[in-house]
């Protein structure tokens, strides 16, 4: 069996070649598309949970090259206009942060080995994702347990922490934690599966963010943090007015103070950047949906046909076979584990062109660094069910093929 799938391979080399070419392409396509959908569930997630769309404005403050006191005072005077209106309002900032007990927590490792592979910010074994809040955007987070309400808790000794739900089965409630300056921190509760952010700089601009790997803590309840609440606050805030009317008229106002004022920010409608980026994510499944429906049928022509026509040149010898005594059953495991090689070999390829460069830059097509199980397990038993299709007819092929009558002939 080695002999022959190692002859038939190396005859059809072109043509396998082809068809690997083209099966990586359909691996990445639909590999992408499925991890479309996945931003659009994460979007749904937002929607249905604790943003309401229409009435939310996403505040981006762009001068982090001014001096501290400048930036304070840019942010004051922003708070003080919000102050007076009728809104919920408040800052979030995603960053890195070191807690010494992850260092020998071998579970804790293991869950993020490749986070750290990936993420230049990452200082191994012990920094953490951290989503820093406010204490007014806190009830944005989506939190059934009703457990991050209490990061702000006056009779916490401890700054209370919330880990999203990854975290579970490695650590407990009431664990303390200690990050490199000796400051205590307390497990407070875990976030809910699926639990979502609105996350800024991400792909087709704004789009959600899964927190199941992050750590959430509020970043104005440690005093020596106060820097870093500035620039978080002008990295990203998001105000809630009571209606999208409302939300228009404090944008117009908020661009005019900003002018105003020198103060570089760029107020942006949350429900059309969502709306926006789901529509063009949606526009972009459809048109890649398409294609690869095209590249599939194509495959499964090309390929079908190929063996066909390499078990044709080779009927006499397949015909030795026979007279020799392959039954049916080796004849058939021979066609099908030929095509099976040609098809994991893609599959395989296809993938590490995804996963090989830890970058989110687009590359060929679209190669993300994270990597999720459902997409994989999805796009590889497409590819083996094409692959069991492709081989239906070069297997009625060689089973009829007949030795008495190529004797005769």
């Amino acid at each position: 069996m080695r002999t022959l799938l190692y002859n038939s391979i190396k005859k059809r080399k072109l043509s396998i070649m082809f068809i690997l070419i083209n099966l990586i392409i359909a691996v990445i396509i639909m590999y992408d598309l499925l991890h479309m959908v996945n931003m659009n569930n994460l979007e749904n997630n937002i929607m249905s949970n604790y943003v309401n769309l229409d009435s939310t404005i996403l505040l981006q403050y762009a001068d982090f090259n001014k001096p501290l006191d400048e930036m304070k005072n840019d942010m004051e005077t922003i708070s003080g206009f919000l102050k007076d209106k009728n809104v919920s309002y408040g800052g979030y900032a995603y960053t890195n942060y070191q807690f010494k007990e992850l260092m020998d927590n071998k579970k804790y490792i293991e869950l993020n080995t490749y986070q750290w592979k990936s993420d230049p910010l990452g200082v191994k074994p012990m920094a953490s994702k951290l989503l820093y809040v406010d204490r007014d955007i806190v009830n944005m987070i989506p939190d059934k347990s009703g457990q991050i309400k209490k990061l702000y808790s006056s009779n916490m000794e401890e700054i209370p922490l919330v880990l999203g739900n990854s975290y579970k089965d490695i650590f407990s409630v009431g664990q303390e934690l200690t990050d490199v300056e000796n400051v205590k921190y307390k497990i407070i509760g875990f976030l809910d599966k699926g639990s979502s952010w609105i996350s800024s700089g991400a792909f087709y601009r704004e789009v959600p963010k899964n927190l199941d790997d992050y750590f959430v803590l509020p970043y104005n309840t440690k005093t020596d943090f106060q820097a870093f609440a500035i620039t978080a606050i002008g990295r990203n805030y998001i105000i809630e007015a009571k209606d999208k009317k409302e939300s228009n008229t404090i944008s117009e106002e908020l661009t005019t103070i900003a002018g105003n004022k020198k103060i570089n920010i760029n107020p942006l409608s949350t429900y059309e950047l969502l709306l926006d980026s789901k529509k063009s994510r949606q526009q972009y499944i459809s048109y890649m949906s398409a294609i690869s429906l095209v590249v599939i049928v194509f495959i499964t022509v090309i390929d079908s046909l190929s063996m066909m026509i390499s078990i044709d040149e080779r009927k006499y010898d397949i015909s030795v076979m026979i007279t020799q005594g392959a039954s049916n059953k080796f004849l058939a495991c021979y066609v099908f584990i030929e095509n099976l090689i040609i098809f994991l070999a893609s599959l395989i390829l296809g993938f590490a062109f995804n996963f090989i460069w830890k970058s989110d830059k687009v590359i060929f097509l679209f190669a993300y660094k994270s990597v999720e199980l459902k997409p994989i397990i999805m796009v590889s038993t497409i590819l083996l069910g094409i692959c069991m299709l492709s081989v239906i007819l070069p297997i009625k092929k060689i089973l009829s093929i007949n030795p008495s009558k190529l004797i005769v002939e």
